[in-house]
């Protein structure tokens, strides 16, 4: 109920009758690992919906333990290994750029070869390396690899139909390197083509989402930012006048002068 109504008493309950669950269930019983993942599940999006106070170690651990039991093999391996990544990469994100944690990512994602190339498995590890790809470059990038991935991360944004699961995380993929792009070079056609893209977001995603919080700060800072570009531009262009007439002035009276 959480995810279509995005009430924190509705998370709070789920918490809580998780935890119950896994404080009832045996280490020997066969369901032990759905518990873990269960409570890892609730915890981790307590976290994405206050990530100030997020305390990610307990989901990772759970998730890590839940993995443990899901050997290869197992027909739920596959999704609870996407789900440790993408707590991962969440801390990796939001709680500074440790690159150990971004090895564990990527050494994780190696099994992700063998999903198959249309599952959703497959797609939710793309967009984990995605992702990992983006913080990577918009963190210590140069202009050429910021180029780069700003033309990956358009096609992956547009590939992925409106309803799908993983498209608000591709648009801001697309909006932190966009920025960025724009911090680096300066063009105007970056901040229109951000402007565009948060009213696309704020239409997509829901009031109470965790991510709209992102959109609706880009949505107030863009239009400023655009604002106060514009106002230097026409000033440059009154300071260039004033300058070409002061030149002119000059030049008449340099003209006029007696020899």
């Amino acid at each position: 109920r959480y995810h279509n109504e995005y009430q924190t008493e509705d998370l709070d309950n789920a918490v809580q009758h998780f935890e119950c669950a896994w404080r009832c269930c045996p280490l020997t019983h066969r369901y032990h690992a759905a518990v873990l993942v269960n409570l890892a599940k609730a915890k981790f999006t307590s976290c994405q919906a206050d990530p100030a106070s997020a305390d990610l170690e307990e989901p990772i651990l759970l998730y890590r333990k839940a993995l443990d039991l899901r050997r290869p093999g197992h027909p739920d391996r596959p999704a609870t290994l996407l789900q440790l990544a993408q707590t991962l990469l969440f801390r990796y994100e939001k709680q500074g750029y440790d690159e150990s944690v971004g090895e564990e990512i990527t050494e994780l994602m190696t099994e992700s070869k063998d999903f198959s190339e249309d599952s959703h498995e497959r797609r939710a590890a793309d967009l984990v390396l995605e992702t990992l790809k983006r913080c990577s470059v918009v963190n210590s990038g140069s202009l050429g690899e910021l180029d780069e991935v700003v033309r990956k991360l358009k096609y992956s944004a547009r590939v992925a139909p409106d309803s799908y699961f993983d498209r608000p995380q591709r648009l801001i993929n697309l909006s932190t390197t966009l920025w960025r792009r724009y911090q680096k070079h300066g063009e105007l056609s970056y901040l229109t083509e951000l402007i565009a893209l948060s009213e696309e977001a704020l239409l997509l995603i829901p009031k109470g989402h965790p991510e709209r919080s992102y959109w609706v700060t880009m949505s107030a800072i863009l239009p400023a930012e655009l604002s106060q570009c514009l106002g230097d531009i026409a000033l440059e262009a009154q300071e260039y006048e004033e300058a070409i007439a002061r030149y002119i002035q000059a030049s008449v009276v340099l003209q006029s002068a007696p020899s």
